[in-house]
């Protein structure tokens, strides 16, 4: 599928600033193993190389 004037981003961002931005306290749930499976944490995140649109 090719969508003219379509733009994908990829962003990456440091553990830490995840952990500071949590407003919701996923990370202190996964800290008292209360959550599971979390990517990025204890579950693998796969770049995609080949992007898709839905």
């Amino acid at each position: 599928m090719h969508l003219a004037g379509a733009l994908f981003k990829y962003l990456t961002t440091p553990i830490e600033v995840c952990i500071e931005r949590d407003t919701k306290g996923f990370y202190e749930k996964i800290k008292q193993e209360l959550l599971k499976n979390f990517t990025g944490i204890d579950s693998v995140f796969e770049l995609q190389h080949q992007q898709a649109c839905i």
